[in-house]
């Protein structure tokens, strides 16, 4: 597999600064309440647990602007696009859901490397993989959405807490990937690879990396 990554821990950019505030439009999620809070791009908690020294890190854009991060509570790592019911709230479990499997994935990282093999399913008592499920969605289309591409009422509808994945999935397809080339970053280097649009017929193809570990979202 070939993958184009945006930003690499030794890649170097001019410093851009968006503001998580700059023009409040509707959340996507529940499409009632302006979007006044900054989603993470990638799980708070996993940010947190990144050992490299922030003032290296540099992070991108999918149009190839990059800047430095600076720390897990930059700005720069939040999109203006949920309202704090649902930031908070209403993708709460997810969120922690996504943790859990991060953690778990870290635990047997060599184990998950050798087997190309990952259980969904790891905690079902404390974790459901629907929002494991809703949880890697809200990422992908959060970052969509700010992009400026429609969300489908299904996928909206799924991830703010529905039961029809059906109809979710027969939307998107969500495939976890060994990005070949980035053993050497185990798990703790998040980045995007670059988003392709194809127009005829109309889909979005694109992956968010935790280290060596792809997560490939087809949108049509």
């Amino acid at each position: 597999m070939t993958i184009s990554p945006t930003c690499l821990p030794d890649g170097r950019g001019e410093v851009q600064a968006r503001s998580v505030m700059d023009s409040p439009r509707q959340c996507w999620i529940c499409r009632a309440e302006q979007a006044t809070t900054g989603e993470h791009k990638f799980p708070r908690a996993y940010l947190a647990r990144i050992p490299d020294d922030w003032r290296d890190l540099v992070h991108g854009r999918w149009d190839g602007e990059s800047f430095h991060t600076q720390g897990p509570k930059s700005k720069n790592l939040k999109l203006p696009v949920l309202c704090a019911p649902c930031n908070n709230t209403r993708t709460g479990p997810q969120d922690r859901a996504l943790d859990s499997f991060l953690l778990y994935a870290a635990e047997l990282e060599e184990k998950l490397w050798l087997s190309r093999e990952v259980l969904l399913d790891h905690d079902p008592d404390h974790h459901s993989v629907l929002d494991l499920y809703r949880c890697l969605l809200k990422l992908e289309f959060s970052r969509l959405y700010d992009d400026g591409v429609e969300i489908a009422p299904a996928i909206a509808d799924f991830v703010h807490g529905g039961d029809n994945w059906e109809a979710a999935n027969a939307l998107v397809r969500v495939e976890f990937r060994a990005a070949e080339g980035f053993r050497h970053l185990s798990l703790t280097y998040p980045f995007d690879s670059e988003g392709v649009y194809y127009e005829e017929p109309y889909f979005i193809s694109h992956q968010i990396n935790f280290g060596w570990l792809g997560v490939h979202f087809l949108y049509a």
